[in-house]
């Protein structure tokens, strides 16, 4: 089968999310089937390059052990100079979706104003999406990110006009924030969503949203969650772990989380152990990517925190040092109120470390109180009494993260996930 796949930003661009996710099931599906693999993204070297940079790149083709890549130029210069009010609106967007108490009706009228300009943010030219497609003549095409990217959405139109390939979106999770929800409520996304072939989805809640979006339409929507790579996670040794933990002061228990911000939750999970009046030693441990002001959050409330607790910030980390903070960590805690799915979580159960989440649609379907403990937005208590319940009651914490694990194994193995996937393509080649 000749399948072309439509990924923002591929290797050796740096990958977030979606993408990795992505790629994970690209390389299963080549790897039990075979198949002719082409991707269509942006020569660019990270997400955030596509949004601000007003022109960057030139064509490049690029082969992959998985198939035949092809980075498209970005020029947004044009774009940004032809439609000034439009870009303003999609930055008054973004901010107002992240500012409590914005009117939801004022924000539903500047996605509109701000329409045209995002469906051309990282615009590229049509002609040569055109081109390539017409010279790969691909069964099945797999989009991601047609309502956020001028190359999925134009190829996606370009499709359903003139292909007699059948055309797949996966909305895989468009996190848990309004900003994005808000953009697949307009109509040139509608009408992209209602003309595919096959929908996927990572939840049966994220079905229901998109259902609302597309109104009465008789598509289908398939619940398939985001593949993880199995083989990619890191072993450590014990004498490692014991070495790291030596590092951190051995301390009777480990809280672990990764972004350092206030989206991801991490610096609640810091004031909830400013609370944690015990008589153990605890170490806050925080990795991944942070800003400035975050930082500077963090450093006021170290100054707070009691005398058993002590915290650490580590930046971006080498998988090998990840590994090892998973192995050793006692609770992964990441009440994170943008992610819809966070990889993190499915890190932890792999090192049979149990979680901490937030207490939204999607992770009542994904963790439940089966798999973690869940805790309401914002809410320092709950938190705190989370970390307290998972420190203190070694058998439920071990359960839940056996639960985690068992889950992993069975549901989100990127095997598993591929085949599904794969089945899919050939129902829509069969009714095409």
């Amino acid at each position: 089968m000749r399948i072309l796949f439509s990924i923002p930003v591929t290797p050796p661009a740096k990958t977030y999310g979606a993408e990795r996710h992505h790629l994970t099931l690209i390389k299963a599906i080549k790897r039990l089937f075979g198949d002719d693999i082409f991707i269509f993204s942006y020569n660019a070297e990270t997400i955030e390059d596509i949004w601000r940079s007003l022109l960057r790149g030139g064509m490049k083709t690029e082969e992959s052990p998985y198939g035949t890549v092809y980075k498209f130029p970005v020029a947004n210069v044009d774009n940004i100079l032809l439609n000034p009010l439009s870009a303003i609106a999609h930055k008054v967007m973004f901010i107002a979706s992240h500012t409590r108490g914005f009117p939801d009706n004022l924000l539903r009228a500047l996605t509109i104003l701000s329409d045209f300009y995002l469906l051309r943010a990282g615009y590229t030219y049509s002609s040569l999406i055109r081109e390539y497609l017409e010279k790969i003549q691909p069964e099945i095409v797999h989009v991601y990110g047609i309502h956020l990217f001028w190359l999925p959405y134009i190829l996606s139109r370009l499709v359903l006009r003139n292909s007699s390939a059948g055309l797949i979106l996966w909305t895989i999770y468009h996190h848990f924030v309004r900003y994005e929800r808000y953009l697949f409520e307009r109509p040139k996304i509608k009408n992209i969503l209602s003309g595919a072939n096959a929908i996927i989805t990572s939840t049966h809640y994220e079905k229901s949203v998109i259902e609302r979006y597309i109104g009465g339409n008789k598509n289908e929507i398939h619940v398939i969650p985001v593949p993880v790579d199995l083989e990619s996670f890191l072993n450590p040794p014990k004498e490692y772990c014991d070495k790291l933990r030596e590092k951190l002061g051995n301390p009777d228990h480990i809280i672990l989380t990764m972004t350092l911000n206030e989206d991801k939750g991490s610096l609640n999970v810091l004031r909830a152990l400013i609370e944690l009046r015990e008589r153990y030693n605890v170490v806050f441990v925080s990795f991944g990517r942070s800003r400035l002001e975050d930082l500077n959050k963090f450093n006021k409330l170290k100054n707070k925190l009691p005398n058993n607790v002590r915290a650490f910030y580590f930046g971006y980390v080498k998988e090998e040092t990840k590994a090892l903070l998973y192995t050793i960590a006692d609770v992964f805690a990441m009440p994170s109120i943008a992610d819809s799915f966070g990889m993190a979580y499915a890190e932890a159960w792999y090192y049979n470390t149990p979680v901490i989440a937030d207490d939204n649609p999607v992770m009542r379907e994904v963790i439940g109180n089966s798999r973690g403990l869940l805790v309401r937005r914002n809410n320092i208590e709950e938190i705190k009494t989370a970390i307290r319940t998972l420190v203190e009651d070694k058998t439920l914490a071990r359960k839940l993260a056996e639960n985690g694990k068992r889950y992993l194994y069975n549901e989100l193995d990127s095997l598993k996930v591929a085949a599904k996937v794969r089945k899919l393509y050939e129902d829509v080649s069969i009714k095409e």
